[in-house]
């Protein structure tokens, strides 16, 4: 039997099962799904009518209602995370396990922002991480126990071995969270080159989401991205949308941000500018994914946004990667290696004009074939 743990008000569960079911008959008959809430307390008896509801046609059990002999006998123990959340679970299973079983029998399904966290607090310092450990800290002592995680190797795998100084099993497997089909559709864009001929506008988003971006780093694109586009005057227009500062910022950068908005606009209409830079605004999940796939061009942030990005190139857009920064490396390594990178800003928009379109071909076909192979990865993963 293979176990499945979760936080019980985590839905992202829902849609890695819908994701495999769907396009895998699978037999759910081998597959146990735990819910678990924090430091193992129960749930409302409302909270279990809508679990049943979600999670309808599976075997459903609190982690609290496990006997340990169960998990002795598992086969393969498949957590979401690593995170204050689920750390009894942790240590529970290492306890009734013990080192051997924990190391052979539990899985991770891990994010790059939990490997994120992890290498900005130690780089690839291995003494410092293992003194850590020896102190029973968490969630250190959990990286340095579990062996087998799913997500990439190149670099989050590689990644977690500098800190740990430990070989792990990364199932080098995307991170699947599917759509649904209907927001998913490919749609045909019109090329760059058309659009330019037609005088329509070429639409870039920077990030696939806010916070990416300090707010100097904000001004900075803004500056550059007016600057570089007097080679546009007579045959561009282009709008570069910008998410806004997120509430840590206080009231003065706010106001720095506004103004920078509306200077941009003066130093626009003096330059002759057609490059126009315009506030992004945050929506509801269904209008935002819609939303994205307007875009012709994405900037990828250094980190973070895998979905949406791969969904944007799946939807024919194509993606900026800064070079060597962690999304970069994620794609050129598993994916394809001759990206669409850039070093700095002026750079990129420069290539506008000579954007290779067939790499996004390329880059889709290997998306199409990788998300084929996860799924049956994930299938054996969770039921056989």
């Amino acid at each position: 039997m293979n176990y499945f743990l979760f936080h019980y008000s985590n839905k992202f569960p829902e849609l890695i099962l819908e994701g495999i079911t769907e396009q895998c008959k699978t037999n759910t008959s081998n597959l146990t799904l735990v819910y678990h809430n924090l430091h193992n307390q129960d749930i409302s008896e409302e909270d279990k009518i809508l679990l049943n509801q979600r999670y309808e046609g599976y075997r459903l059990t609190s982690f609290a209602d496990i006997e340990a002999e169960k998990w002795e006998n598992a086969e393969k123990v498949i957590l979401l995370s690593i995170n204050g959340r689920n750390k009894h679970c942790y240590e529970v299973l290492y306890d009734i396990l013990g080192q051997v079983a924990f190391a052979d029998k539990v899985w991770t399904w891990i994010t790059d922002d939990e490997v994120f966290r992890l290498y900005r607090a130690y780089g690839l310092s291995t003494q410092k991480f293992k003194i850590a450990v020896g102190e029973k800290s968490f969630p250190e002592w959990v990286f340095d126990e579990v062996v087998n995680y799913t997500n990439f190797y190149e670099p989050w795998g590689r990644t977690v071995e500098g800190i740990t100084g430990k070989k792990k099993n990364f199932d080098n497997q995307i991170p699947i969270v599917p759509l649904k089909k209907d927001i998913e559709e490919k749609k045909t864009k019109p090329t760059t080159v058309n659009k330019r001929t037609n005088n329509d506008i070429t639409r870039i988003l920077v990030h696939t989401k806010g916070g990416s971006l300090g707010v100097f780093e904000i001004l900075l694109y803004i500056a550059l991205f007016i600057v570089k586009s007097t080679s546009f005057h007579s045959r561009a227009k282009i709008s570069i949308y910008i998410w806004p500062l997120l509430g840590r910022y206080n009231l003065i950068f706010k106001i720095a941000y506004r103004i920078a908005f509306q200077i941009c606009r003066i130093l626009n209409t003096i330059f002759r500018g057609n490059v126009f830079i315009i506030e992004e605004y945050y929506r509801a999940p269904k209008e935002y994914t819609r939303h994205i796939l307007s875009f012709d061009f994405l900037v990828a942030q250094k980190r973070g946004g895998g979905s949406t990005i791969r969904t944007f190139i799946k939807s024919g857009g194509n993606v900026f990667f800064h070079q060597n920064s962690f999304n970069s490396k994620v794609y050129s390594y598993n994916i394809y290696k001759h990206l669409q990178v850039f070093t700095n800003l002026g750079q990129m928009l420069k290539s506008l004009d000579s954007f290779d379109e067939s790499t996004s071909k390329i880059v889709l076909d290997e998306i199409i074939k990788l998300e084929a192979r996860s799924i049956k990865h994930y299938r054996k993963l969770f039921f056989e």
